[in-house]
């Protein structure tokens, strides 16, 4: 059990087995690491909920104050660590593993109410992160660097990649009325509901406020270069495609899904059908 755990740590990029995400989303191309962030986050998280809460659950119910445990230390190790990053692809590489921490809470409370907020959760961030990875392939192709000073007046460049990589940034900020904040309120709410049967939950809710208030720095230190910095050196236009004009309209995907009650209701009906079976 315990093999088979640290192996989906490694695939979700979560505690003991964090350290490649970085690197890898560094060094690889954007579109190979878009893919990662995305395919193979889901499919490890789907993965791990299959495993835990249907092969094996009477062992695994277990193993909750790990789950508590290695949730708490992905989400500060990823937050933390983020802070003085400069390379753009690098910082998603780090908020990719303090996101894992984050889905980690809504397994770890060991609800059905957990289940259908690290869905919840996973969904939007999936349309979040292919958004901001399509701005960032869009955009570093016509620079020489992958450091936020790169977007530097990209408002003027092109205001609606501006607008998409903001909206990215803000919901994975976790900012109402976008995804990311019901997401995190609705993990936050399957924890606390925890508490009053371990109290161990209030200190996973402590840790997870304290990385949300963290991550508002280096994200909204994106938007501040987007908008506000001075170091722009080419305001030539950005053209895009109309096929990729098609995602970035100004109702970006993560706002489809941030109508928190019914996209939750028809989330957590068909869940296991959908995702674990």
């Amino acid at each position: 059990m315990l093999l088979i755990l640290v192996g989906l740590a490694f695939k979700i990029a979560a505690f003991p087995a964090q350290i490649w995400a970085p690197d890898v989303y560094q060094g690889s191309p954007t579109p190979a690491t878009a893919f990662l962030a995305v395919g193979s986050k889901a499919a490890g998280f789907v993965l791990l909920l299959r495993v835990l809460f249907t092969a094996v659950p009477d062992v695994a119910v277990h193993w909750n104050k790990v789950l508590i445990a290695v949730s708490m230390v992905t989400i500060l190790y990823g937050n933390l660590c983020a802070i003085p990053q400069r390379n753009l692809k690098r910082i998603l590489g780090y908020s990719s593993i303090s996101n894992a921490g984050y889905m980690l809470m809504g397994i770890a409370a060991w609800r059905e109410a957990g289940q259908s907020a690290v869905l919840y959760y996973l969904t939007g961030y999936m349309f979040t992160v292919l958004a901001a990875f399509m701005v960032i392939c869009l955009v570093m192709r016509h620079l020489d660097t992958e450091d936020i000073e790169g977007l530097a007046g990209l408002n003027q460049r092109s205001p609606l990649l501006a607008a998409t990589l903001t909206l990215s940034m803000v919901s994975l900020g976790g900012i109402p009325p976008l995804a990311g904040f019901f997401g995190k309120f609705l993990l936050l709410k399957s924890v606390v509901e925890q508490g009053a049967a371990e109290p161990l939950y209030y200190w996973l809710v402590g840790v997870a406020l304290f990385g949300v208030i963290v991550s508002l720095y280096y994200y909204f230190g994106v938007v501040r270069a987007i908008y506000w910095s001075k170091d722009a050196s080419d305001l030539s236009p950005i053209r895009v495609s109309l096929p990729a004009r098609a995602p970035c309209m100004p109702v970006s995907p993560e706002c489809f899904i941030s109508d928190c009650s019914p996209i939750r209701s028809l989330i957590s009906l068909p869940a296991r059908s959908a995702f674990l079976l």
